[in-house]
């Protein structure tokens, strides 16, 4: 079918306990060999980035461990989707500080709101 590569993660071990979490595969000469992980993380020549198991995702629990991608510009790990909702809350809640803050000060200034009477504008008009 011309796969060039294929992944195989295995977080909960239906596999057997010999076998790998994550195992990759790479199509050469018409057979599949295995993908070597160099320092824990495993190169994908299809998707130009690496992969990576990280740590459980419960206390105490060796399985469940998540796969993880490395963003090969930052070498950070993408976050998972747990890991994105949070950053994208925490990133609400400054926001919403942060208007209130200019609120704060336009108030102080006396600019008040957009087509408020205290506006500047608003005496020339």
């Amino acid at each position: 079918m011309g796969v060039p590569e294929y992944w195989v993660y295995d977080p909960e071990g239906w596999r057997g306990t010999e076998a790998a979490m994550l195992e990759g595969f790479r199509l050469a000469e018409g057979v599949f060999a295995s993908i070597a992980s160099e320092d824990g993380l495993w190169r994908s020549a299809v998707l130009e980035a690496e992969w990576g198991i990280g740590p459980p995702l419960y206390d105490g629990v060796d399985r469940y461990a998540p796969i993880r991608l490395l963003d090969p510009v930052t070498n950070k790990w993408y976050p998972l989707p747990k890991e994105q909702r949070l950053m994208i809350d925490a990133q609400a809640v400054q926001l919403d500080k942060q208007k209130a803050y200019i609120a704060e000060l336009e108030r102080r200034l006396g600019l008040g709101g957009a087509g408020s009477s205290d506006s500047p504008d608003a005496e020339h008009a």
